[in-house]
């Protein structure tokens, strides 16, 4: 795993973690439902058995409200993931 893999990880991690301390009772499951994904993926993501699903890379880092640079390096990781998987 490169840095800009970790990039996408970290930001998708440390976001959860941003809105659980604004309500406590923030699920996995809703954090989820706002991402656009299944539950069940986004653990197996946090977990790093699973790779963001590449159709929606682009519209996960437009829900994570990422600053230009930092959504470009999600997008830039995020991508990196799936072509060393081809």
């Amino acid at each position: 795993m490169n840095i800009s893999e970790d990039f996408c990880l970290h930001k998708l991690k440390e976001k959860f973690t941003n809105r659980q301390r604004l309500n406590p009772h923030y699920s996995l499951r809703a954090y989820a439902r706002d991402l656009g994904i299944d539950s069940s993926n986004l653990s197996a993501i946090f977990k790093k058995k699973r790779k963001l699903p590449v159709s929606r890379v682009a519209s996960i880092a437009k829900k994570l409200d990422l600053l230009p640079v930092e959504s470009q390096l999600f997008l830039l990781g995020a991508h990196q993931c799936r072509t060393k998987l081809n």
